[in-house]
């Protein structure tokens, strides 16, 4: 499986950066969580997520836990991230 192929399954699970903001406070950082998963469906754990921002420099990595599952915390809330995704024999 090319690593295209594995990003593109991660995307269909549901990506989502999560922000809790009100009308008389914002917060300023979200969370981006996620599953890693095959296009069979299987998890993939153990793999290295990158979470990268090009337009602020902002690079921060990870791996999936046993569920295939991953988080960042304390995303400055923004555009243009991108979520890559590198496993063993993908």
């Amino acid at each position: 499986m090319s690593r295209r192929n594995l990003i593109m399954a991660v995307a269909t699970v549901g990506l989502f950066m999560a922000g809790n903001v009100q009308p008389s406070m914002a917060d300023i950082t979200g969370k981006i969580i996620g599953t890693v998963v095959d296009p069979t469906g299987a998890v993939i754990p153990g793999a290295k997520v990158t979470l990268r921002n090009p337009s602020t420099g902002l690079m921060r990595t990870t791996q999936t836990d046993t569920t295939g599952s991953y988080e960042f915390l304390l995303v400055p809330v923004g555009e243009n991230y991108a979520v890559e995704v590198e496993a063993g024999g993908f």
